[in-house]
């Protein structure tokens, strides 16, 4: 049953044409697969922050994530969704969960690194290293969407 369906959904399926992009890429660059790639953090945490506090937070971890993960500052994004309703272990005490993709530089050092730093820019906040967990993935280049392609061409 499930290698008909299969055949079906094959058969009937369409794609589309492949989309020819063309965009300025920085200086030397031959092709979007050359690309220094995607890191990005999203956090989101229980605290409500001050407008101002929150995008010098939020500039310290773009600075952070590119001095870490070796990557050009020009393509890092950061996303702080604060004063959300979160718990953690059954408390409303501040606390974050977060999400750091890269193509490529993800690993053991790399992460510590980081980790050790975003402790030192939660804590002002009230965030314990104890009340917030940032989970890291290294992303396919063909995962990564951006200006109209993705950063495998």
């Amino acid at each position: 049953m499930i290698a008909q369906l299969k055949s079906t959904v094959r058969a009937t399926s369409v794609r589309p044409p492949r989309r020819v992009v063309t965009a300025s890429l920085t200086p030397g660059s031959k092709c979007f697969s050359q690309l220094p790639g995607d890191p990005s953090l999203v956090l989101h945490t229980s605290v409500k922050m001050d407008k101002e506090k929150k995008m010098k937070f939020m500039k310290e971890c773009s600075a952070l994530i590119a001095a870490t993960y070796s990557k050009p500052e020009s393509y890092v994004a950061v996303c702080v969704v604060d004063g959300q309703d979160l718990i953690w272990a059954g408390s409303e005490t501040p606390c974050a969960l977060g999400t750091l993709s890269s193509i490529g530089g993800i690993n053991q050092a790399n992460n510590k690194t980081f980790s050790q730093g975003l402790h030192d820019l939660l804590a002002p906040f009230g965030i314990t290293g104890d009340r917030y967990y940032v989970s890291f993935f290294d992303m396919p280049r063909e995962n990564i969407a951006w200006n109209g392609a993705t950063f495998a061409g």
